[in-house]
């Protein structure tokens, strides 16, 4: 009989180490497909808010080019104009600086993931409680991101509205 509990209960830690393993490589490869995915998609956007704003620069001075090349240019107010492209010049700037925090919260991202521990029984992955501090700075540097975010997006509108503005009254 205690042959029989025996093998009872190698088989029971035989079960739970598979369960342990399968909890572990499940953890690790949902994070790692997360941390891709919101790296490629923060990516994504961060070029996007550079390319807008950069784009806009460009064109805005090459359009004062084609302005000061033409018969009225030196009687065109070129001034309408100035206020425009320093709205997509900031836009283009919050775009470079969300890139940045976005490579500081990534950073922080991998130290917070590779604190987890783990163990052997239910629940298999256990959360290092000495990252509560890198999960304050994470949240506070992925507000700033967003905030810049919000604020590149917003540049690029007024840099819209008013080079609007500006080309009605030239």
């Amino acid at each position: 009989m205690q042959n029989n509990e025996f093998e009872c209960t190698n088989s029971a830690i035989e079960v739970n180490r598979e369960q342990a393993l399968h909890a572990h490589e499940l953890n690790h490869r949902m994070a790692t497909e997360a941390r891709k995915a919101a790296i490629d998609s923060a990516n994504v956007a961060i070029r996007s808010l550079f390319l807008l704003n950069g784009g806009a620069v460009v064109v805005l001075l090459a359009f004062i080019s084609a302005l000061r090349s033409g018969s009225n240019g030196a009687t065109t107010n070129l001034n309408l104009v100035t206020a425009p492209i320093l709205w997509f010049a900031w836009g283009a700037a919050c775009s470079v600086a969300t890139s940045l925090l976005a490579y500081f919260v990534n950073r922080i991202d991998s130290e917070i993931l590779t604190a987890s521990r783990y163990i052997w029984e239910h629940p298999f992955v256990l959360e290092d409680t000495s990252s509560k501090g890198l999960k304050l700075w994470r949240g506070g540097l992925y507000s700033l991101a967003l905030l810049l975010t919000i604020l590149s997006l917003t540049m690029f509108f007024l840099g819209v509205y008013g080079i609007t503005g500006a080309i009605s009254q030239l």
